[in-house]
């Protein structure tokens, strides 16, 4: 990875954990339906809540090693003509906006991402009649949130004024 590229806050490797916690639930929920649809027998009660354990901790742990992979694949850099941002957890995402398309950054927080202090900047464009958000960038802490803001409307602006 370039030098020049910068990573999101460390804290927002929760809110990748949370994101894929939700999204692999379906284990845990599918242990339970099959525990009531099969009706588990006495016998069998011991084996099932040993597999429904092992199960729960394969379901955390896949979603902790996602959030690991997706956060140290979240990164942006600042170049002189456009903003970049590349992601992904297996494959690869790159967006790249050129400033003087930038037409408004809105700062947004969700109540996990006030939880841990974080803030995502979503950069908005305008292509036709609609405006559009083509970018965000999440995970920022709230300070450089704002610094980022700062710096990108002001690039933009120098960027249309040329």
């Amino acid at each position: 990875m370039p030098e020049d590229f910068k990573k999101i806050s460390p804290r927002a490797i929760w809110l990748f954990f949370i994101v894929y916690l939700v999204r692999l639930s379906i284990i845990p929920v599918a242990i339970i339906f099959y525990s009531i649809l099969t009706d588990v027998e006495t016998e069998n009660v011991s084996a099932f809540r040993l597999s429904f354990i092992v199960n729960l901790l394969a379901w955390v742990f896949a979603a902790i090693m996602l959030a690991k992979i997706a956060h140290n694949n979240y990164r942006y850099i600042l170049e002189s003509s456009y903003f970049q941002k590349d992601s992904g957890l297996f494959g690869h995402h790159s967006v790249t906006i050129p400033y003087e398309m930038i037409k408004h950054i809105d700062t947004d927080q969700s109540l996990v991402e006030r939880l841990f202090g974080l803030a995502r900047l979503y950069l908005n464009v305008e292509s036709g009649l609609h405006k559009k958000s083509e970018g965000y960038i999440l995970g920022l802490t709230i300070d450089n949130a704002s610094k980022l803001k700062e710096e990108l409307i002001s690039r933009a602006h120098i960027s249309r004024s040329r």
